[in-house]
């Protein structure tokens, strides 16, 4: 946890001690204070938590579909096997996916930040590894590393934030919807699952947008 980094250092030191003896790390800790009441404040006040909830559970049954197409693969000859793993079709199916997984990844890291549970978290946590040993079974080590979280930098003030995961757009590539400026992976999952209508269960949020 980000917020507790350090923290046998600091976690009963007041805020002004502790700029007394490590300036930028008492400057890192408030701007992680102040990040996490505005991220809970939002939360509490609007239809976001229940956007998150509804989109961790649609990413999380998308790794476990994938996963199992990846088994039924595995099931079939060697020709057979090579034939499919080496298609486009295939490798754009993936790689749609794993953008998702970083979706999830994305929403987690503001969740944390907010000391916010999400429900369908461990479902998501369970069909990623899932999908991971799928990969590896079958050679794909292309893919493995896009499930890993991508490194975030810290906050910046006044930063642009992301519509769908709150996290700061920081010059990353990013998509627009109307007034909403979301991260790119953030940005095609709304426009391509949500607007297109493969998710119905996030229809209803549009507005939050």
């Amino acid at each position: 946890d980000r917020h507790c980094a350090g923290g046998a250092q600091w976690a009963t030191m007041g805020l002004a001690e502790h700029a007394r003896t490590d300036w930028g790390g008492a400057l890192q800790r408030q701007r992680a204070g102040v990040r996490s009441a505005n991220l809970y404040h939002t939360l509490k006040t609007s239809q976001r938590g229940n956007v998150w909830t509804e989109t961790v559970c649609a990413i999380a049954a998308e790794a476990r579909a994938l996963e199992s197409l990846l088994v039924e693969v595995a099931q079939q000859s060697s020709s057979v096997q090579q034939e499919v793993l080496g298609s486009d079709k295939l490798a754009s199916y993936v790689a749609g996916v794993l953008e998702m997984v970083q979706v999830g990844h994305l929403i987690r890291a503001s969740a944390v930040d907010a000391i916010w549970r999400l429900p369908d978290d461990d479902a998501l946590k369970s069909a990623t590894e899932g999908l991971r040993s799928r990969l590896v079974a079958l050679q794909l080590a292309q893919f493995v590393a896009a499930l890993d979280p991508r490194p975030r930098r810290e906050p910046e003030a006044g930063a642009e934030i992301c519509a769908l995961s709150l996290q700061p757009i920081q010059g990353e590539p990013s998509v627009s919807y109307g007034t909403a400026v979301c991260l790119a992976p953030c940005g095609n999952f709304f426009v391509n699952r949500v607007l297109g209508g493969t998710i119905t269960s996030l229809s209803g949020y549009v507005d939050v947008f």
